[in-house]
């Protein structure tokens, strides 16, 4: 009886808790494009790397979300722009590094 106990009040633990993961505050910033050159935007590459987390905590997957993991993934030798994406759920939480560049 001890035990069932404890185990129910972990769980409602971790369903409550999984309500509050935690997830990377982006850094914001603008550049100035009036002077850059589009015409090649075609011929753009994109790289992603995404990562799943069950509760924030437990990585699920071995891919890691870095921008040197996207940059190997699409073949990328100069990066134009990097954008970072979260996703939270109930139980599953995913962020993704998406890389594009030549």
């Amino acid at each position: 009886m001890r035990f069932s106990t404890r185990a129910t009040l972990t769980t409602a633990a971790m369903l409550l808790l999984s309500g509050c993961m935690a997830t990377r505050s982006p850094i914001m910033n603008s550049t100035d494009l009036t002077g850059q050159d589009f015409s090649d935007i075609g011929s753009a590459k994109t790289g992603e790397a995404c990562q799943k987390l069950l509760f924030g905590s437990f990585p699920i997957g071995k891919e890691k979300p870095s921008l040197k993991t996207a940059i190997t993934k699409a073949g990328i030798s100069k990066v134009m722009l990097a954008e970072y994406t979260a996703k939270g759920g109930l139980f599953i939480s995913k962020s993704c590094v998406t890389v594009h560049g030549m």
